[in-house]
């Protein structure tokens, strides 16, 4: 019990500094369903406001901003939410002179506004369930299991027939091949019957959704079209019906599969040797770790070096567009260092970057094979005291690569559904 102890500690502990230390939050609900906390984003690479669109710099207000610390960029610095702070001062104007109705989203009847309790995560994921049918869910996840769990199984296979060798037994390898063989044509129909089941869903609940939403919306009342602009109502239809069953393929290809495979691969794991099994285990968190530090750090240098470049090229834009006043006044001279200050600034961040993919690189393969040669060493060890099978070992290698990316990939779309939440919450207050 005391590896999951520990993990449950870690993140307890930093869930409880985080919020410690994120400073007061503040509810906006036409604007955003989760707390927002005041940020500074002056040298944090390229940060655009959620609402505007707009470039947080001096056109934005200033470089402070709202930013949702559930909605978090993925690991190429995709996603998330900020507000800048001429958004936030606007709005705040209209709550000032209309109360909280002006906040309160676009649905609005002949009577007035019409507000919408927030949708929570678990609410969400059930009003999206609630649209397919259960015979269609119950397919795809017999689908999904069928794939994940023979996938799994295939390495306990290629173990077995190891140990038939070693024992040299002529009959127990037969066996044990043909249902190798078996394991592999029957993975491969599941795992196509599986992209099929899950693209399959995915078309069905879009078309079915947009149909609704497409009936909700021309269903309203006059004054809803006399409140909102016609861009918002096309969004809706489009950016966030996309947005909002995002996760669907998400949550099938990444949390259920991925479950299913850490569960099946576990217990056959367990079944073997319960201590190599606890012994692997303990090295995962790290890699985990490791991968989600430099994510993060990787997407702002990155966010950074593209902000240089496109400086770079807007310098170089206005010059060639102004050449003729530029080459009068001789400010020839000054445009070029202009361009070759931001560009390298850009050269400089990739640089760094570079260093930093290749130190982490050197931390994770030296941190997986690691757990290879303590898989390798101890089950060896177990296996020349005769308490072993040399085909468990193979069992295991194979069952820890599988392992370590299917929690690795599981951690990095943990919070997908949280940021689709959004977007489903204007979807949803229409159907």
């Amino acid at each position: 019990l005391g590896l999951p102890i520990m993990q449950l500690e870690y993140v307890l502990v930093q869930s409880l500094v985080y919020d410690k230390s994120s400073g007061e939050g503040i509810l906006l609900p036409g604007i955003h369903e989760h707390m927002l906390y005041w940020q500074d984003a002056e040298n944090k690479g390229f940060v655009k406001c959620s609402r505007c669109n707009e470039k947080v710099g001096e056109l934005a207000g200033g470089f402070l901003i709202l930013g949702c610390k559930q909605c978090t960029p993925n690991r190429w610095g995709y996603g998330g939410f900020s507000l800048c702070t001429n958004c936030y001062r606007k709005n705040a104007l209209k709550t000032g002179a209309s109360g909280d109705a002006s906040g309160g989203g676009i649905l609005r009847g002949d009577k007035g506004p019409k507000n919408m309790a927030p949708l929570t995560v678990t609410q969400y994921i059930r009003r999206l369930s609630g649209q397919i049918s259960s015979t269609t869910l119950v397919i795809v996840l017999s689908c999904v299991c069928c794939s994940r769990f023979l996938d799994a199984y295939i390495p306990k296979a290629l173990g077995d027939i190891i140990s038939a060798l070693t024992h040299q037994s002529q009959e127990d390898f037969n066996q044990k091949i043909m249902e190798y063989l078996l394991l592999v044509l029957a993975n491969a129909v599941t795992s196509a019957a599986m992209g099929v089941a899950i693209g399959t869903l995915s078309t069905r609940l879009y078309a079915n959704m947009s149909i609704r939403l497409y009936e909700s919306l021309m269903s309203q009342d006059i004054a809803f079209y006399d409140n909102a602009m016609t861009g918002q109502m096309t969004s809706r239809l489009t950016n966030d019906m996309r947005q909002a069953l995002s996760p669907v393929a998400i949550i099938m290809n990444t949390f259920v599969a991925n479950i299913v495979m850490l569960v099946a691969g576990f217990s056959i794991c367990l079944h073997a040797s319960w201590r190599l099994t606890i012994l692997a285990f303990t090295v995962l968190t790290p890699v985990v770790h490791i991968s989600a530090h430099f994510s993060a750090w990787a997407a702002k240098l990155m966010a950074s070096q593209y902000t240089f470049l496109a400086d770079a090229q807007g310098c170089a834009t206005q010059a060639l567009t102004n050449i003729r006043t530029v080459r009068m006044f001789g400010a020839r001279r000054m445009e070029e260092e202009k361009f070759e200050g931001h560009t390298r600034k850009s050269m400089e961040l990739g640089l760094k970057s570079a260093w930093g993919q290749g130190g982490t690189s050197f931390l994770s393969t030296l941190v997986q094979l690691g757990a290879s040669f303590v898989i390798v060493f101890y089950g060896g060890n177990l296996a020349l005291h005769h308490e072993f099978d040399v085909g468990t070992i193979i069992t295991f290698s194979y069952l820890w690569n599988r392992l370590s990316s299917a929690f690795t990939s599981l951690n990095e779309n943990i919070n997908q559904p949280v940021k689709a939440v959004s977007a489903g919450q204007r979807v949803f207050e229409l159907l």
